[in-house]
């Protein structure tokens, strides 16, 4: 097994580690109680929602994504306008017309110069989300937008093939359905890092980064507090010197 690559506090600049970037489209997947909501939220304590708006798509209304505090609650037909974290607990089947059109207006911003990062937390949930063609549209150009994608799911099998054709960094915790297994490695045929005989530890992952053909056996991310705490650092409105 690879070296393990540990975030007690964060990454060292010698690590082969990155955190996404505003073009990258981001996958991560893993059984439940694996540790990929707490991994996608820490990721997310990191991105630059300073710089523009990046809105959580809560469709499981995950506990973590609640508590923050002073992450703004958007409507499903709003678009944000300012950079901070928004977050949307839109209802599977009930919401799905409107959330193809916001996903629409969000492409449209993006296009237009202002674009928004969308977080979606559980992807197999999103509308139609096998022939979605604005979940293709934004898939496929996103990155030259700056429009950042990141989708979790605990079913790879459920997500259709161009999510996984179109990622850029690619995240997996331990899976508990063969046929997710088998999803992930023909998505990545020639990565060795998933021939391992042996299943990640609980919180363990493996990651692999398309962009710099980095491969990674990662260790648990911070905790939730820890993940709050620097949300809530982060979002603290900074104090004007007179």
């Amino acid at each position: 097994m690879a070296e393990i690559l540990t975030f007690k506090r964060k990454p060292s600049p010698e690590s082969a580690f990155r955190f996404p970037d505003l073009s990258d489209r981001v996958a991560i997947v893993g059984g439940t109680g694996s540790g990929k909501t707490t991994s996608g939220a820490w990721l997310l304590s990191n991105a630059p929602f300073d710089k523009q708006p990046f809105v959580i798509v809560n469709f499981k209304a995950e506990a973590i994504f609640r508590a923050i505090d002073r992450a703004v609650q958007l409507p499903v037909d709003e678009i944000p306008e300012k950079p901070g974290l928004y977050h949307m607990q839109p209802i599977a089947g009930d919401d799905d017309d409107a959330l193809e059109a916001w996903m629409n207006r969000a492409w449209r911003s993006s296009y237009d110069g202002k674009p928004i990062a969308v977080y979606i937390d559980e992807g197999y949930l999103w509308p139609r989300v096998k022939t979605s063609n604005v979940l293709k549209k934004v898939l496929v150009t996103g990155r030259s937008l700056n429009m950042q994608l990141t989708i979790l799911s605990q079913r790879p099998v459920e997500i259709p093939r161009f999510v996984w054709s179109e990622t850029t960094i690619f995240q997996a915790f331990a899976l508990e359905d063969s046929r997710d297994f088998d999803t992930v490695e023909e998505f990545t045929p020639d990565n060795p890092i998933w021939r391992d005989p042996d299943p990640p530890r609980l919180y363990h992952s493996r990651w692999l980064d398309r962009k710099t053909r980095t491969s990674l056996t990662m260790g648990p991310v911070p905790d939730m507090s820890e993940i709050l705490n620097k949300f809530d650092r982060r979002l603290t409105p900074r104090k004007r010197v007179f």
